[in-house]
């Protein structure tokens, strides 16, 4: 189970391997669908994940997995 202070510990290590990630491809969109103490762990790479376009989904963990099903959906059309 993932703790507010693990998530705090890990934000760290995610900045640098998103980093990463995102140097070796270009993404034109990017959806974000993490718990509240997930969410910490990209604390420290906010600034990074600026530069892009990024959707969050919130909410509880079905209301998430809508939206992210409305994301995929828009992205097959074309949209």
């Amino acid at each position: 189970m993932m703790t507010t202070e693990r998530a705090k510990e890990l934000s760290g290590i995610i900045k640098m391997d998103l980093e990463k990630i995102l140097q070796i491809k270009d993404y034109d969109e990017i959806f974000i669908n993490l718990g509240k103490k997930y969410m910490i762990a990209l604390e420290e790479s906010k600034n990074l994940l600026n530069n892009y376009n990024v959707s969050l989904g919130y909410g509880q963990i079905g209301e998430r997995l809508h939206q992210l099903k409305i994301w995929l959906t828009a992205i097959e059309a074309g949209d």
